[in-house]
């Protein structure tokens, strides 16, 4: 978690890629109990509202992980662009 917080307030370039491995890692087991909760349909409504907010972090991370790598690539291309004009 600290890492998180430095890798934020120093805008460390490898803060991107964990967010989008913190997204993924976090999205991907929660699909599946939310499948099979709904599936179910015996879970309580607190139960539900806790793994769906835990998959919206994990769906909230991994995008920010990719929207600020694709803006950042397409900044470098931007450039590099306009150096060869």
């Amino acid at each position: 978690m600290f890492l998180y917080i430095f890798g934020i307030l120093c805008s460390k370039p490898w803060f991107n890629t964990t967010c989008l491995i913190y997204g993924i890692s976090i999205a991907t087991p929660i699909t599946t109990v939310l499948g099979e909760l709904m599936g179910l349909g015996k879970a309580s409504e607190k139960l539900m509202m806790m793994y769906s907010s835990s998959m919206g972090l994990g769906v909230l991370a991994f995008l920010c992980g990719l929207i600020l790598c694709s803006s950042k690539t397409s900044l470098a291309l931007s450039k590099r662009s306009t150096c060869f004009a």
